[in-house]
């Protein structure tokens, strides 16, 4: 008898502590629009992809002190974190000391043993431990994410001269121009962190899916990687991303699933990660163009920031579609089902011996405390 009023109160314990937990609300207008269910599956995906990154890092993320070489990793798991994270003088072992960041000032040479991809570990582990639990919370917080599918919320208004967009959900204000998906024809989505209303209150992380990524949900059925073979054709989303001329098959995986986890990292629980842009696209006419896509990526990597350094917001590791698919990667080698691995051309091949990497367990444990708890607030 004890022990069974035991596990009831270890049972409802639980349960009142995941209605506390963060969650993503899918909004109404998503609804309306028809493709709800649709992303709802898609952030399971996307969720998925998070967890294969974080627990392929885990190892790195638990190597201490910073300079120190992290246990032995899987040669495509190499190789990707090369392609999308590395300058030449790390892969070439030839960098000169650097300071760490501003407040440690460690100097350490970088290598392909030693780097961690903290910012990138740090973005992923706030999405899944904010976000990824579902609900339908009437008071989202400052770690929640709300998905829209429209702009009907914003109430534009005039004060002292200069226009302005309420968002009539939560009373946050925003410059007119700064409402989201106002480019009704190009931009797939916009998000918002979370921001501060007139009463100093923090509201929820706002994603807004813009029309032309509406549509494509609405047309398109394969809206996740493993709807996937071998990819050979740009999707219109995957080539409009990649900018047409850029395409590459890995390109063809920018589908909703990659989409939402890209601006999910934008969110605060995803700490607020950017769009890099690249140093120099069109240098005559003084245009930098954000990089989107493989090649753009690639670039980035060459070029951005160097990684692990907590100060900076211009390297490849504090860029959202980078860390969107790397995370992809890692989903992809992992696959019991397809494992596959990105080439340096971007090309998605089967896993030699079609078999998956088996990450090691590691130090995060919050997968295991997450299913608990949902079973007990279904309970």
């Amino acid at each position: 008898m004890a022990r069974k009023f035991f596990s009831m109160f270890v049972l409802w314990t639980l349960s009142q502590h995941a209605i506390l937990l963060h969650c993503y609300k899918i909004d109404d207008s998503c609804h309306k629009a028809g493709i709800a269910d649709k992303i709802e599956k898609a952030l399971l995906s996307a969720f998925d992809m998070a967890q294969a990154a974080i627990d392929a890092l885990q190892p790195g993320h638990d190597t201490f002190p910073f300079w120190n070489d992290v246990p032995p990793r899987a040669p495509e798991l190499q190789n990707l974190i090369k392609l999308l994270f590395a300058h030449d003088d790390i892969i070439n072992e030839s960098q000169p000391e650097v300071p760490d960041d501003k407040r440690t000032q460690y100097r350490y040479k970088q290598t392909m043993r030693n780097i961690k991809l903290h910012i990138v570990y740090a973005s992923l582990t706030g999405i899944l431990t904010n976000i990824r639990d579902p609900g339908s919370t009437s008071d989202p917080g400052a770690n929640d994410a709300i998905i829209y599918c429209d702009g009907e919320r914003y109430k534009n208004t005039l004060r002292k001269g200069k226009l302005w967009a309420i968002d009539q959900n939560n009373g946050v204000k925003y410059k007119w121009s700064q409402q989201q998906c106002l480019d009704k024809f190009t931009t797939l989505a916009e998000t918002h962190s979370s921001h501060q209303d007139d009463n100093g209150e923090y509201h929820a992380s706002t994603v807004q899916l813009c029309s032309p990524l509406i549509k494509y949900a609405k047309d398109t059925k394969k809206q996740q990687y493993h709807d996937l073979e071998i990819g050979k054709a740009p999707s219109k989303l995957s080539n409009w991303n990649a900018g047409g001329f850029h395409f590459k098959p890995v390109d063809v995986f920018q589908r909703l699933d990659v989409t939402l986890l890209h601006e999910l990292t934008h969110t605060t629980p995803g700490r607020v990660l950017d769009d890099v842009k690249l140093k120099r696209s069109f240098p005559s006419l003084g245009i930098k163009r954000k990089a989107y896509g493989w090649v753009k990526m690639l670039k980035l990597a060459k070029e951005g920031a160097y990684v692990d350094k907590m100060v900076h917001k211009t390297g490849p590791d504090s860029n959202a579609d980078s860390v969107a698919f790397f995370a992809l990667g890692c989903k992809l080698m992992s696959d019991k089902d397809n494992p596959r691995y990105i080439t340096n051309d971007g090309e998605v091949r089967p896993m030699k011996g079609k078999k998956p990497i088996e990450w090691e367990p590691g130090s995060w444990d919050r997968r295991g405390l997450h299913s608990i708890e949902t079973s007990a607030y279904k309970t």
